[in-house]
């Protein structure tokens, strides 16, 4: 039987800790001489080298044996194999089962964040396993085929093989940039990359990857890459690729031919800019370095008309209709290359000397960018000719006045803005129309009740103006500010403020206390015994009108009194 090392001994009597400890101390006793000798009598090349330079080095570095190195790289591979080896069970990690009635489904999201966690730490690892000759060229590869079998193992109606899985950018980088390391020229890596690629059935990588990669290449490199794709460019692989304006490889090429060959970056740009508008941006930015205006002017229409996405035989004009018409839906906020290509539209107008487009233009930016901040809106109306333009300022008026209801068309809102637009038009004639309105609501319980929204909103902001919150508190309680969070509440103020809106005080107060019965709710009609509603509105119809308030109390008692919940709501809401 072979006699144990005193060294085997220590590592069965002791922690790792206190193995550390001893080992500290006793190197702590030996001067550089002492420690040299002892390596010396070691038959371990890699203990000596690594142990000098921790030891003997005056650099402070940290280093890693080849062998932990690659203890660790396995280390990582077994903490990948453990998530793959979880999937096809319908039991097991991945299936993700919401309630105990449905049928679970694959938790690709889960599945593919543990994977990028562990690529996130394997990317270091890359260039140095790949110097000490690990011969595994296609280790991503293949890692991710076996994912894609895992996949497909889940049963049939469980629907894993159409859910698909997007990895992100570090599973993404570690495929592209070992497919590099390995690779014995451009060619190579290149039709390793695309072979990787069409391997995949479910699996989807993210193009931020591939970008990271290739920024770390020279630019030498990036030209051998750009040569090769066009030697090859209709070849069918390379051909969808490149035609296809979603694809990264697409991506890539466009912004090496930008670089390396601006003829063709130029010729890219016309052939697929209806497609994608921001090409657009480069033909006229060529058109205007050679002087070529008129042809600069038509591709800004064909530009803003992709962006659009209409079709050639449906142009948009900028002297027809709004551009926040035409996005409808899609209008979250404005794109700032479409502003700046507007400006450089109108420049162009201006210098070809097409007076009204200018001033259409001029409309378009400014409704485009300030939609809902009217000042902003008007100072540009008074500084253009209105004439060729009355119908796009009577149309951004709608669109405000759309923007601005919830239920049916905001009339009030419309009617401020012709009071402060319209030269023939003052305070006493807003006053005039929303007393109106209100007449016509008051005569009207069902317009009422499809208005009330725009009525809310109404009352909440001449509040702001007027003693009409704090004379009836209740009331606001009761009803909501439909406007408060739209981005155009603080310009109806503003406008209301110009139109003495504080006027309407008054009439509000007079419409509220005769209407405000049509609002209060039947306790017949209530959701799981909730009254809170009905003692609002009862609270503040005792505000408005205590006489009508006595009569449905009296009412209510002799109806509803067995309504415990209602009476506990009244009581609580203080009436």
């Amino acid at each position: 039987m072979t006699q144990k090392t005193f060294g085997k001994k220590l590592i069965e009597a002791l922690t790792i800790d206190e193995l550390i400890q001893l080992l500290d101390g006793l190197l702590s006793s030996m001067d550089k001489a002492h420690i040299r000798q002892m390596l010396s009598n070691l038959n371990n090349e890699n203990i000596k080298e690594i142990t000098s330079q921790l030891l003997l080095s005056d650099k402070v570095t940290k280093v890693v044996s080849d062998n932990k190195f690659l203890q660790k790289w396995q280390e990582l591979w077994k903490s990948w194999d453990k998530y793959v080896s979880e999937l096809g069970d319908e039991e097991g990690e991945y299936a993700c089962q919401d309630n105990h009635w449905k049928a679970p489904y694959f938790d690709d999201t889960n599945f593919t964040e543990n994977l990028e966690n562990i690529a996130e730490k394997m990317l270091p690892f890359l260039d140095r396993i790949s110097q000490m000759q690990y011969k595994e060229t296609d280790l991503f590869k293949e890692a991710l085929q076996e994912v894609e079998s895992g996949i497909m193992d889940y049963p049939e109606w469980m629907g894993a093989e159409y859910s698909g899985c997007y990895f992100s950018e570090y599973v993404t980088e570690c495929v592209v940039k070992w497919a590099w390391l390995n690779a014995d020229s451009v060619e190579t890596f290149l039709n390793d990359l695309i072979e990787i690629e069409d391997s995949f059935n479910i699996i989807n990588l993210d193009e931020q990857g591939y970008i990271n990669c290739f920024n770390e290449l020279s630019e030498k490199v990036e030209k051998e890459i750009y040569d090769y794709i066009t030697k090859n460019k209709n070849i069918p692989a390379w051909k969808e690729r490149l035609h296809d304006k979603y694809c990264i490889w697409h991506q890539l090429y466009h912004n090496f031919s930008s670089r390396f060959d601006h003829t063709s970056y130029l010729e890219t740009c016309r052939n697929m800019f209806h497609k994608n508008w921001e090409y657009g941006i480069s033909l006229i930015e060529d058109c205007l370095d050679n002087d070529k205006l008129v042809e600069a002017e038509e591709l800004s229409r064909q530009t803003i008309n992709s962006f659009l996405g209409r079709e050639a035989k449906k142009p948009w004009n900028p002297e027809t209709s709004l551009l926040i018409s035409e996005l409808k839906s899609f209008y979250n906020s404005p794109n700032r290359s479409i502003i700046e290509l507007m400006k450089t539209w109108m420049d162009i107008t201006d210098k070809i000397n097409m007076p009204s487009k200018v001033n259409a233009l001029k409309l378009q930016i400014v409704t485009y960018e300030n939609t809902y901040e009217w000042d902003k809106v008007v100072s540009v109306i008074e500084k253009i000719d209105n004439s060729s333009v009355s119908g796009l300022i009577e149309e951004w008026k709608v669109f405000c006045t759309h923007s601005a209801n919830y239920q049916s068309k905001n009339y009030w809102v419309k009617c401020l803005m012709d009071a402060t637009l319209d030269k023939n038009k003052n305070s006493s004639w807003f006053f005039k129309k929303i007393k109106e309105w209100l007449t016509t609501l008051s005569d009207n319980p069902k317009e009422l009740m499809s208005q009330k929204t725009n009525l809310f909103a109404l009352t909440f902001d001449i509040a702001e103006l007027s003693d009409l919150m704090k004379k009836y508190p209740s009331l606001f309680k009761a009803i909501y500010h439909p406007l408060k969070e739209n981005p155009q509440n603080p310009s109806i103020l503003k406008w209301l403020k110009k139109t003495d809106g504080a006027a309407l005080a008054p009439l509000l107060k007079i419409f509220w206390k005769k209407h405000l019965l049509n609002f209060l709710p039947d306790p017949v009609n209530v959701d799981k015994a909730n009254y809170n509603a009905h003692a609002k509105w009862l609270a503040a119809l005792k505000e408005a009108n205590p006489k009508e308030y006595q009569t449905i109390l009296t009412q209510w008692k002799k109806k509803h009194h067995r309504r415990r919940n209602l009476w506990k709501a009244i009581q609580e809401a203080g009436i």
